[in-house]
């Protein structure tokens, strides 16, 4: 061992020490774990070797090995430093500590060891580099430690090794070392033992080491749970054995997760706030079952055994069951719905299935409170009030800092007076005063913050990321009407926060829960005492399955005031501030402007006085023996219909390498060649070795099977025997097809490896030319002591090039790019990657390689044009002394090469050409590009070109133009413009002649429609002119473009989203250039309008959704009426002007509007005059506009497309 090394084991069994040999040796049939620290890591000039160690009577050393290439990772050998007598199979793991993160990476692999100096490789791929900053080394010191278990081999696992290093069968990766019993780099950073370790340690001790090493031997025959410390020097056989600290190991949960199906987030969630309170679970438990048909399709009973499920035991349980019973299908379980729309679903359908009055009125009891909204008139003595429940508190986000302001505005005081008098029956008009107030909470109250509203401006729905604060404990008496009783008290604590994480279009649930409480604790602490229990507190986890009963008991020991992540299936520990400040929302920080994407959406309080009897624990004894006899034969039932010991095996073969070629793309694994079977883990590999032939439509004696690893690389040959499929693969496994000879066997020698070869044929780039550069030409078996350069003639006779032809070779990387070998004549085919891409070297004169050459694959899933038939015009087309001309160059070149569909943007939907270009391709040299692909004239000096990315919504070019200062590169600029994904990017070009770029900074696009009957829309344009100029000098540019005639009659109306803003003066000056402008001919009718007689009233024409939230669909108009008229006098006109077929005049609604949220239906006796007195247009809303697509009847969508067509609100059918 060289100097600044240390080194510490620990076995299961006994250390036995020799003068003159290895360091430690294992007990037979034992386990064993050994620590080798490397001090001055950076300083040591020859990879380290460790001290020896001997395992079933071999011995062994590790070696640390720097990366020899670029592309390479730090690895550790173990090498075999003896000759066995025969050979042996090992399963060992290495764990590469890391001091700063607290996490180690491990791998863990197996290897048949027949000779000396047999060595396996662990390849680290976290650690490409060893330095401080990546936190493996600690004041210089490389920490490694080693494990083996003799009963290993009988599990089994998935590879881990990158492309650019051999990799090795692996029989199981270790996850979570900890949990196995290895060192925790948390207990090694803490250990101040194992810190303080040096050389001075060991020469201080050399003198008294026989002494320790026999006192402490005996301590471990005394005690084997003893860990120890072993130091050893070079210079030195004498041990020292110092007992260190047990390693921390992570509490586990000890609560049950839920699998997603897709996109039950929200389900899960809601699952898991409900399961967690006692009182309900209680409730649900105690529902009768009725005797039905089918009990697959019973919602409470299927309810039940899930909670049944969760409560015994701890690991992550299906819904499958639970949505079946509701009804759904595979595609229900894919559509994202509202948590809070969920929850009042299954709630409504669990109360409509219980018969027993008095346990309805429980669960009414729990989630009900009650609410009183009033109008009370100030002078005269009437006051209307109307009573109502809730049980989901809906709250203001919008303007409101923190969950009281929000409860106060939602209590506050609005005055009716002056043109918002209230009209009281008796009375008449009167100034009144308008208000809510709460009469009572309930016990459990859930409140949902309304983080979802409709833009009415832009005419979409939008997502409040507004920062809101809500406490950990709150006082709710201070919103309590005076009238109520105030006896209860009304301290509320939070045990719940449901997060919304993502957008208005979709997003991801999780739930932060408190499953317990300490009831001395929360009477007797502050709000947030609960955070200061540290986590490592937690009991330590076990392997061995824990029974429902004792896991309830550690719960209620251990995880009292306990918050919890609730993500699915993954459950974590969580502090207080995870649960309250990181979920308020608002800025990500305070030197970031960006918004959090993720903010608290529904929580949940309890009365601190009831949570004694909320959160009465229930034992598993005191569930009903029908729910867990139902959910064992449920479950036995399915066992037997779907056997659960099955195998997920994906195969590729070498026709994935050559289609991957084909679509200029890297790798082994082709996801349109591979296919996936199923097979049970009691069938032989030679079943697998059947259906592979199959596959291939080969015979089983010309094909070779691989174990893979990492990104399916091929590993390990599989042999043709009778061995069973669990014994060789994991639950899912990839396998790696190769064609051989008959005559060849399938198994290769140790020292023999398989290099899977391409050739790269420069000159074939240009688009004329429609070939693949990058050919796969075949494989060949090579012994791991061969030189690389020995492979360059067989490379030369695939292609037909005169063997002694000089070649270039590259090692193929996993980030699609590739690494040259510099000397291939010194460099062993063991220190290379699996896949070699060869090319002649650059300037030599030879023939031209000759081979089949495959064609290119183009990806077109959208069917909207064929990019094959159009013309393809590259950059280097036209900078031929630009294209790359060695392979690194090309790959580089392939990665960093955009390729983009044009469309003409006066002509949006005829492509007109390809073009290819690097991403880092200056604006003013593409422009170039496109003018020529195109064929259209450009002089940059005296003309412009705006260029538009794809309008994912419309499918048409964007709105606005691409900017350069908001798009610095092309590969931003052009991110999201594909119509699917794997497609060429669409772009759209305006070449403005006569208008020079500098001038266009000064001009902006307006949207301007022309109507000549002030009802339906005759043109529309977006014209390019001056920023600031009036709506006359518009006026003036449409009508010298013939878009309108010249007419005193003319008014503007400013419009978004389909709907009436304001009339504006001709002559006043536009700064919004976001909206549209209408220009229309008055109508004659219109023209003699009297204020004192007549009304103007905007109407707007579309349909409201489930969410109250208003869409407007067609055109909006101005109808003029009589000051007398009431909106029945008006109703039959209306519906002829809007053109609302007669059929579906008896379902149309009339609604009043005003602002973004303000929407009422009106009565037939209201006073237009006073409508639209008080600020408030007209919505015709017509239900079967819900569903019309464009172009039918009258809608048109100039200014914004309709919305996206929704899902249906989720829905419980049984």
């Amino acid at each position: 061992m060289h100097d600044g090394q240390k080194a510490l084991g620990r076995s299961i069994g006994n250390f036995l020490s020799k003068s003159d040999g290895p360091v430690m040796i294992a007990a037979p049939g034992q386990s064993f774990e050994y620590v080798w620290i490397i001090d001055s890591w950076e300083d040591q000039s020859i990879d380290p070797i460790s001290p020896e160690f001997v395992i079933d009577n071999l011995a062994f050393h590790m070696q640390a090995c720097r990366p020899k290439q670029p592309s390479q990772f730090f690895s550790v050998r173990v090498v075999l430093v003896e000759q066995p007598p025969s050979t042996k199979t090992f399963a060992f793991t290495t764990e590469l500590i890391n001091m700063d993160q607290s996490k180690s990476v491990s791998k863990r692999l197996s290897k048949a060891y027949s000779k000396i100096n047999a060595y396996e490789t662990f390849t680290f791929i976290s650690a490409r580099k060893i330095t401080e900053k990546d936190g493996f080394l600690r004041d210089g010191a490389l920490t490694i430690v080693f494990k083996y278990s003799p009963n290993s081999l009988r599990q089994k696992g998935v590879v881990h090794s990158p492309t650019g290093m051999r990799g090795s069968h692996s029989i199981q990766t270790l996850h979570n070392t900890t949990q196995n019993g290895l060192l925790s780099s948390n207990s090694i950073s803490n250990n101040s033992n194992f810190n303080n370790l040096n050389q001075n340690d060991y020469s201080n001790n050399n003198n008294n080491s026989s002494s320790n090493n026999n006192n402490d031997s005996n301590n471990i025959n005394n005690n084997n749970k003893n860990d120890v410390v072993v130091r050893s020097t070079k210079k030195s056989s004498s041990m020292i054995f110092t007992p260190i600290e047990k390693p921390i190991i992570p509490p586990t949960t000890q609560y049950s997760g839920l699998k997603n199906q897709g996109a039950t987030c929200y389900m899960n969630s809601i699952l898991q706030v409900l399961y967690h309170i006692p009182s309900f679970r209680k409730i649900v438990y105690s529902i009768p079952i009725k005797e039905v048909d089918d009990y697959a399709k019973y919602v409470p009973l299927n309810l039940q055994s899930l909670f049944w499920k969760m409560q015994f035991t701890k690991s992550s349980c299906s819904t499958v069951d639970l949505t079946r019973s509701f009804g759904w299908s595979h595609s229900d379980t894919t559509k994202q719905h509202d948590v809070v729309e969920f929850e009042r679903e299954l709630l409504q359908n669990l109360e409509n299935k219980i018969d027993d009055p008095q346990l309805s009125g429980q669960m009414s009891y729990l989630f009900t409170g009650k609410m009183r909204t009033f109008i009370k008139c100030k002078n005269v003595d009437f006051i209307h009030t109307v009573d109502e429940d809730f049980d989901n508190l809906a709250l203001i986000v919008r303007g409101c800092k923190s969950l009281e302001e929000s409860l106060q505005k939602e209590i506050s005081i609005q005055e009716l007076v002056g043109d918002d008098r209230y009209k009281c029956e008796e009375f008449g008009l009167q100034d009144a005063i308008m208000g809510s107030e709460f009469l009572s909470f309930p016990p459990i109250l859930m409140i949902q913050l309304r983080r979802f509203e409709r833009d009415l401006e832009n005419n979409r729905n939008i997502k409040i990321n507004d920062r809101f604060e809500y406490p950990m404990e709150i006082d709710l008496a201070p919103f309590v009407s005076k009238s109520s009783d105030h006896t209860k008290n009304n301290v509320y604590v939070l045990s719940a926060v449901i997060v919304h994480s993502g957008s208005i279009v979709s997003g991801h649930y999780y739930a932060y829960i408190r499953p317990s409480f300490d009831v001395h604790e929360i009477h007797d602490s502050s709000p947030h005492s609960s955070s200061d229990e540290s986590l490592n507190n937690s009991p330590n986890s076990s392997n061995t399955e824990l029974s429902s009963e004792s896991v309830n008991k550690t719960k209620k020991k251990e995880q009292k005031n306990k918050w919890y992540k609730f993500d699915d299936t993954v459950v974590t520990p969580v502090d207080d501030e995870d649960v309250l400040s990181k979920n308020f929302g608002g800025v990500s920080s305070q030197n970031s402007p960006a918004e959090k994407s993720f903010s608290a959406y529904m929580l949940m309080y309890v009365r601190k006085e009831d949570i004694p009897s909320i959160y009465e624990p229930i034992t598993d004894e005191s569930v009903p023996l029908h729910i867990r006899e139902w959910t064992t034969a449920n479950d036995e039932r399915k066992k037997i219909e779907v056997p659960l010991d099955y195998i997920d095996i994906r195969l590729n073969s070498e026709n994935s390498i050559r289609i991957n070629a084909m679509k200029w793309t890297t790798g082994f694994d082709n996801r349109a060649t591979a296919i996936v079977i199923r097979l049970s883990s009691d069938e032989k590999v030679h079943t697998l070795y059947e259906k592979a032939a199959e596959f291939l439509k080969l015979p089983i004696s010309e094909i070779r099977l691989w174990q893979c690893g990492p990104y399916s690389i091929p590993d390990m040959p599989l042999a043709d025997t009778d061995s069973m499929l669990s014994e060789k693969l994991s639950k899912s496994s990839s396998i790696f097809v190769q064609r051989k000879t008959p005559d060849e066997k399938v198994e290769i020698e140790a020292d023999e490896r398989v290099l899977f070869l391409k050739f790269f044929f420069t000159g074939c780039e240009s688009s004329k030319i429609n070939q693949t550069t990058i050919q796969y030409i075949g494989a060949k078996i090579v012994n791991d002591e061969d030189y690389v350069e020995s492979v360059f003639c067989y490379v030369n006779k695939l292609v037909q090039l005169p063997e002694s032809t000089p070649l270039l070779v590259f090692q193929e990387t996993t980030l699609h790019t590739a690494q040259l070998i510099d000397d291939p004549q010194n460099t062993k085919v063991s220190e290379v990657g699996t896949l070699l891409i060869f090319q002649i070297s650059p300037g030599i004169e030879s023939p031209e390689p000759s081979f089949e050459m495959i064609p290119p694959i183009h990806t077109n899933k959208s069917g909207f044009f064929n990019p094959t038939n159009l013309k393809i015009v590259s950059y280097y087309d036209l900078n031929p002394d630009l294209a790359p001309a060695t392979v690194d160059q090309y790959m580089d070149h392939k990665l960093r090469t955009l390729e983009a569909v044009m469309f003409d943007y006066n002509d949006a939907q005829n492509a007109v050409a390809i073009i290819r270009f690097p991403s880092n391709l200056s604006w003013p040299a593409l422009k170039r590009l496109i003018s020529i692909a195109v064929h259209r004239d450009y002089d940059p000096e005296t003309d412009s070109m705006r260029i538009y990315k794809r309008d994912t919504t419309t499918g048409g070019p964007s709105k606005y133009p691409i900017s350069v200062r908001f798009a610095p590169s092309m590969r931003v600029a052009l991110s999201g413009s594909a119509p699917t994904k794997g497609e060429r990017s669409h772009l759209y070009f305006n070449i403005l002649q006569g208008i020079p770029e500098s001038m266009l900074t000064s001009m902006a696009n307006y949207n301007v429609q022309y109507s000549e009957n002030a009802f339906t829309v005759s043109c529309a344009a977006k014209l390019l002119i001056l920023k600031k100029s009036t709506l006359r000098q518009v006026a003036y540019e449409m009508q010298n473009r013939g878009m309108m005639p010249q007419s005193d009659s003319i008014r503007v109306l400013k419009i978004k989203g389909n709907r009436i803003i304001t009339e504006l003066d001709i002559d006043s000056v536009v700064t919004n250039y976001d909206a549209t402008f209408r220009f229309e001919m008055i109508p004659i009718e219109q023209r003699i309008f009297d204020e004192n007689e007549h009304t103007m009233l905007a109407v707007s024409h579309g349909y409201i959704d489930s969410h109250d939230i208003p869409h407007f669909m067609t055109d909006p108009f101005i109808f003029m009426c009589n000051k007398t008229d009431t909106v029945f006098d008006i109703r039959d006109d209306l519906n002829e002007w809007a053109e609302v077929p007669k059929e579906h005049r008896d379902l149309s609604v009339f609604m009043k509007l005003k602002g973004e949220t303000n929407i009422a239906p009106l009565k037939n006796d209201e006073l237009i005059s006073e409508i639209v007195a008080k600020g408030f247009q007209l919505l015709i809303w017509e239900p079967r506009l819900e569903n019309m697509k464009a172009g039918k009847a009258r809608v048109t969508f100039v200014d914004h497309p309709p919305p996206r067509e929704k899902e249906k609100p989720v829905k419980i059918y049984t």
